[in-house]
């Protein structure tokens, strides 16, 4: 069965390495939404350490509702300050420049679901990745399995938001500010592609 993971917010690199190992990958678009997860949220590498961006989605029946059908809470700056934490992360940055203009279109447009938001950005990083990988949605709900093709409750732990620091997600690369606070792991994509560049699919094998 095709690899099943959930939605994420500018995902990080662990997701990125379930998702290039796999021929064929399905998100899932029908379960509930689990607050404080990587579903409306990333974390990036500022000045002052790992740093938390939350995507503010619309609190009304969101445990009843489909995630495809959570909202995005666009009359808040979300935008705007998740921008200005990243250029402020990673202005510097040796492959900033090349990777920026595509990821400010979308942050231009203007997504009334989460779902529609994530699925945009996944894309963007897998045309940075150079992958053709094809993207599915689910159309139902698909219960829970402990088989390997079930990745969703890797993500799941609300408690971590992440499965940052899990053993394969511990690769060593450049970052802006290691010689502050140490190599971080399992940021999201973005540390990396910022980073690396075009060797970032090298780290992902």
């Amino acid at each position: 069965m095709n690899l099943l993971l959930p939605t994420a917010y500018l995902p990080p690199v662990s997701y990125l390495r379930y998702l290039l190992k796999q021929d064929n990958v399905r998100i899932e678009g029908h379960e509930h939404f689990v607050k404080q997860t990587l579903r409306n949220r990333c974390e990036i590498y500022g000045a002052n350490g790992r740093l938390r961006l939350t995507v503010p989605v619309d609190h009304t029946d969101r445990w009843r509702k489909p995630i495809r059908e959570i909202k995005v809470r666009n009359d808040e700056p979300w935008k705007r300050l998740h921008l200005k934490s990243i250029i402020s992360a990673y202005g510097k940055s040796p492959f900033f420049e090349f990777y920026a203009d595509e990821l400010h279109q979308v942050f231009r447009q203007e997504y009334s679901f989460l779902l529609d938001l994530n699925v945009t950005l996944l894309q963007l990083f897998l045309k940075w990745l150079k992958s053709k990988k094809q993207i599915t949605i689910t159309d139902t709900f698909i219960p829970y399995s402990n088989e390997p093709w079930d990745a969703r409750s890797s993500f799941n732990d609300p408690d971590t938001a992440l499965p940052a620091s899990k053993n394969n997600s511990k690769i060593g690369y450049y970052q802006v500010f290691e010689e502050r606070h140490g190599f971080q792991t399992d940021l999201s994509g973005l540390d990396l592609i910022f980073n690396t560049g075009p060797e970032a699919v090298a780290y992902l094998q």
